[in-house]
């Protein structure tokens, strides 16, 4: 009987730098300075209670607002695609989560969306 050892990845910091900067690029082009905020926490919150389902499902509840006008949105959705089907485990799971949260908070203000007033 031979014994398999699985071997797991871990997601390239390459691939996690073009994730935070596609999203910091995608993200710009969605809501106001405010409700990135909000997305943040709420994002934030899915990741503290290891809600998995929740976090994806509000990345691309938001992504699908604009990914038929934006080729850049399309590329994020395909990306995302990949790396939680190839680098499914806990860890990988939180390196692309917290990849795409600071994506998200690096945004300029006046970068995309409206400013907070």
């Amino acid at each position: 009987m031979q014994n398999e050892i699985e071997v797991i990845n871990t997601v390239k910091t390459k691939d996690l730098r073009y994730l935070k900067d596609l999203t910091r690029e995608v993200f710009s082009k969605i809501g106001t300075e405010k409700s990135r905020q909000r997305l943040v926490y709420d994002l934030l919150n899915a990741l503290k209670t290891d809600d998995r389902k929740r976090f994806l499902w509000l990345i691309l509840k938001n992504v699908n607002n604009i990914k038929s006008e934006d080729n850049k949105a399309n590329k994020l959705a395909d990306i995302l695609g990949n790396l939680y089907i190839e680098y499914e485990t806990p860890e990988n799971f939180e390196k692309i989560s917290y990849s795409i949260v600071l994506g998200i908070m690096s945004i300029e203000q006046d970068k995309g969306g409206e400013k907070n007033e």
